[in-house]
């Protein structure tokens, strides 16, 4: 070789950056001391002298490589392209590591030296060391051992179904898009000697010909799990004693069984009885079965449904009960969940993040909802089962809002002659239907005589003013602006925006950089602000730690918006804490603005306002930066006027 591995790897990352990179990140992505890092930007440069180049240091920013002479420089990276290629497979960053090294011993069937995974990942004893402990972590989940023999080294020890359960979930990425678009590379590596694509043609022709349906999720998943069987019985690894069998389906069983035969025939691969029933039981549960609401289904079903439907109506004011879209498609989601359930068959929710992200009000009326009607049950439910249930509530509640929204009397002012505004009142009525009556259209000089006491709204082309009636300007093409402004005009947006900032928010309740290093202190502190200003009920505080158990409260890595399981306020106000670093909030994530919410259950009904700001903060670096800079609470709010 004409480069150490190590040397390469950081060699790698400066030629592939286009920005300077410093003593510190390269440190951390490398997983070595920044002095060892210096240690070898010194050993690279008595390399790259005599090929054209030279690593410098620029001070405050980093390093980077000043290409000297480009023909040699070009030169020496052709000579070590293979170097380069081969060095690929080698994991550069701690997340990918562990994957690595979780892959090799669930695959391998011998005790495996820790000096000799080190050597194979050019990493020191202690790093090793540090990443068997994130493996343990993640093996314990799955009721995993992972045992150690003096002088022979480590080996996972543990039931076969746990083991290809943990491949499952830690090993393949199941980053959505890519996920169910086809094979990824990662995938064609992992299962190094299976053909993925032929197994995928094998399934999507029968899947097809008999008319199975999946989602794309579901069925990429199935296909993986039966790489998972062919792979862990080509290597020896099958499963023993008896295995649960989901209920036989005919016309499922004569779908897979020739998809059996030509796994069989292709892949030299036998099945055994045991593996038909792992893979059948793949097959069933991630199908989408056939039904109808009125099908053989179990009447606590419908009562639980129901009973979900009261609750939302009771605790947070959305009359639900009467859309009968929500009511069959929950009946037929929660038999679905619950069959699967009794199965021990969990569906991974692949959108769960964005759901919390991007819709965290019907996310948490779906949480608390399900959390208190199911309480009394044998069921639980998991994250991504609520996120999947939350999408019906939200599609319900969208056209709850849009039912409820008053239709406004209009009068349309247009300057540019009669045809004109007809045509204006064309186009606002195929955008907003049976929003807006359209009384009459106006002329400047009828507008001006034109009684308008029964009026709601003026639409006009030409700047107007009145005092007693709002005015939206608008182009005569009704541009997108255009419409978000008639939009806002009609549910009474401005308004209810407005009373969101002046009457939830106080300034008694602005915690500027506040003195606590857990989220525990953060959590304590906020709640006693609440109680100390008359704000909340006894019950708040050990609501909203109760609610802290069943899911994070983080919308992402910067915002979190803690709050109690019911609606424990005596008035609706927001208590704010901007931190001066960061908070980890759960395992993986740290917040650096906290909004406590404690609502009153007569206020709930402007929740999504309230919630709409936080999804402005949240998708906008620009206001993430100004609110972490600002030094007061009028500073504070004045940067939420404006994005209102």
């Amino acid at each position: 070789m004409l480069i150490q591995k190590r040397l390469l790897v950081l060699f790698e990352l400066l030629n592939k950056n286009e920005s300077k990179i410093s003593c510190k990140a390269l440190s951390k992505i490398t997983n070595v001391s920044e002095r060892t890092i210096r240690g070898d930007i010194a050993a690279l440069n008595s390399i790259l002298e005599s090929h054209g180049a030279a690593i410098k240091i620029k001070r405050n920013e980093g390093y980077y490589i000043d290409i000297l002479d480009l023909n040699k420089y070009q030169q020496y990276l052709a000579e070590i392209t293979q170097d380069i290629m081969e060095d690929n497979d080698i994991p550069n960053s701690p997340i990918e590591r562990n994957k690595y090294i979780l892959r090799y011993l669930l695959y391998s069937d011998s005790h495996t030296k820790l000096e000799d995974l080190a050597d194979q990942l050019y990493i020191s004893k202690t790093t090793i060391l540090n990443d068997i402990k994130s493996i343990k972590s993640i093996l314990s989940r799955y009721d995993l051992n992972l045992i150690s023999k003096p002088y022979y080294g480590i080996k996972i020890q543990g039931n076969e179904l746990n083991i290809r359960k943990c491949i499952s979930e830690n090993i393949i990425n199941r980053d959505f898009e890519n996920y169910i678009l086809g094979i990824t590379d990662e995938e064609v590596e992992v299962f190094k000697n299976i053909d993925l694509k032929r197994l995928q043609e094998i399934v999507l022709r029968y899947v097809h010909e008999f008319h199975i349906e999946f989602s794309d999720f579901s069925l990429k998943n199935f296909i993986i799990h039966l790489a998972i069987a062919i792979s862990r019985v080509n290597n020896g690894h099958v499963l023993i004693g008896e295995l649960d069998n989901l209920p036989e389906d005919s016309y499922l069983k004569k779908a897979i069984t020739p998809i059996y035969a030509e796994i069989e025939e292709y892949f030299n691969f036998n099945i055994p009885s045991n593996e038909r029933i792992y893979i059948y039981n793949h097959f069933k549960s991630k199908s989408t079965p056939k039904l109808t609401a009125k099908d053989n289904t179990d009447e606590k079903i419908i009562d639980y449904t129901k009973n979900l439907l009261d609750y939302i109506y009771i605790h947070y004011n959305f009359d639900l009960k009467n859309d009968t879209t929500l009511l069959n498609d929950l009946i037929l989601h929660f038999k679905s969940i619950l069959n699967s359930k009794y199965y021990n068959q969990n569906k991974a929710n692949p959108l769960i993040n964005t759901i919390k992200s991007n819709y965290p009000l019907a996310f948490e009326i779906t949480l608390t909802a399900v959390e208190n009607i199911f309480k009394q049950t044998v069921y639980t439910f998991t994250e991504d089962e609520i996120g999947y249930v939350s999408l019906h509530i939200g599609a319900a509640i969208e056209r709850y809002f849009d039912k409820n929204i008053n239709c406004k009397k209009v009068v349309i002012v247009c300057g540019s002659g009669y045809g004109t505004s007809r045509l204006l009142e064309t186009r606002l009525n195929k955008v907003f239907r049976d929003k807006l009556n359209i009384v009459e259209c106006l002329s400047y000089n009828q507008y001006l005589v034109h009684d308008l006491n029964n009026i709601d709204l003026i639409i006009s082309t030409i700047p107007l003013e009145n005092k007693n009636h709002p005015v939206i300007l608008v182009d005569f093409a009704l541009l997108n602006k255009d419409i978000e402004g008639i939009s806002k005009a009609i549910t009474d947006e401005p308004i209810v925006y407005n009373k969101v900032l002046s009457e939830y928010f106080d300034s008694n309740l602005f915690l500027k950089s506040p003195n606590v290093n857990t989220k525990e202190e953060l959590l304590n502190l906020m709640c006693d602000t609440l109680n100390n200003n008359d704000i909340i009920l006894p019950s708040f505080k050990n609501s909203v730690f109760y609610r802290e158990t069943l899911s994070p409260t983080n919308i992402d890595d910067f915002l979190a918006i803690p709050h109690p399981m019911e609606l424990s306020a005596i008035s609706t106000k927001i208590c704010i804490a901007i931190l001066k670093e960061p908070i980890l909030w759960n395992k993986n994530t740290s917040v650096s603005l906290v909004f406590m919410i404690a609502i009153n259950k007569n206020d709930y009904f402007e929740m999504d306002k309230i919630y709409d700001i936080f999804l402005k903060i949240i998708n906008s670096d620009d206001l993430k930066y100004s609110i972490l800079n600002c030094n007061s609470y009028e500073n504070f709010l004045n940067l939420l006027q404006s994005i209102i």
